[in-house]
């Protein structure tokens, strides 16, 4: 495989084609588009992507959209893969950035891997580049064995404790830190629903996740404010330090008016609980 390339985000399907609103006729299962290439002959195009993901979004609305885009990805099978929901397919791939594409041949080789945001024209060059390895017969990877769940040893323990059950037990804020960038979104769901019951409790909280070095709990606390419309301010979770830092002034002028709402006594274990906001 000549071609992979490697550029930072920050990690039950149906057989129904997905159209996504690209024009391009997206393919929700795995295992249905592995089977309709190599039964038409064609080569795969895995897109891995979540609802999340802002650079996923990007991808769609300035390359996928596009119709230069849309003839050239004519001869491939196209699966949209929601990393959320068949974490097992994007655990197999060892999907850990968002978004991401693979390109499989027919005979089921990796021949292109592309991790990132691209432009329009560096996305066709890629394929053209990728395209020319598949047409000189260029050998690829094997494509990884994907188990029907991640569980895949019989004799492992029972399930752990629900989403709910965790989120009760939350002590602290480095706690609710954690919850929110759970790689289990059902665990972030329910921990800024919960937050967001909390008023000044959880507007200190939420911020002090925007504020996180981690990517997920940005994200956590994002989804959070923006699934129980806490706030209209915006944030980018992927932006860079200087521009978050920033954007957390209107955010902690917001934190300060919600405390301010509440009486002292709330207000205070809270703050000293707090981590120390970025510098």
């Amino acid at each position: 495989m000549r071609y992979v390339l490697a550029m930072f985000c920050s990690i039950g399907i149906a057989a129904a084609v997905l159209a996504q609103d690209t024009g391009i006729p997206w393919v929700k299962s795995y295992d249905d588009a592995l089977a309709q290439s190599r039964a038409e002959g064609k080569p795969m195009f895995v897109e891995f992507y979540a609802d999340w993901c802002g650079p996923c979004k990007q991808m769609d609305a300035e390359v996928y959209s596009k119709p230069e885009v849309v003839k050239a990805l004519e001869g491939y099978i196209c699966a949209k893969i929601d990393v959320d929901a068949a974490m097992n397919v994007a655990a197999a791939y060892q999907v850990n950035s968002i978004p991401r594409f693979v390109v499989v041949s027919p005979d089921g080789k990796v021949v292109g891997d592309q991790i990132g945001f691209v432009r329009q024209d560096y996305f066709m060059n890629v394929l053209d580049m990728i395209a020319e390895d598949i047409a000189d017969g260029i050998d690829g990877t094997p494509i990884p064995s994907v188990s029907s769940s991640l569980n895949v040893n019989p004799t492992a323990e029972p399930a752990g404790p629900t989403a709910e059950e965790r989120v009760a037990k939350a002590e602290d804020t480095q706690d609710w830190l954690a919850l929110l960038g759970d790689v289990d979104p059902s665990v972030r769901e329910t921990a800024g629903a919960e937050l967001a019951k909390r008023g000044s409790t959880g507007a200190w909280i939420l911020v002090e996740a925007l504020a996180s070095d981690y990517l997920g709990t940005r994200i956590g606390a994002y989804e959070a404010v923006s699934k129980n419309q806490l706030s209209d301010l915006s944030f980018d979770p992927w932006a860079e330090p200087a521009d978050r830092k920033n954007a957390l002034k209107a955010w902690r002028v917001w934190r300060d008016k919600q405390l301010a709402a509440t009486s002292g006594a709330l207000a205070k274990p809270i703050a000293e609980s707090a981590t120390p906001e970025a510098q």
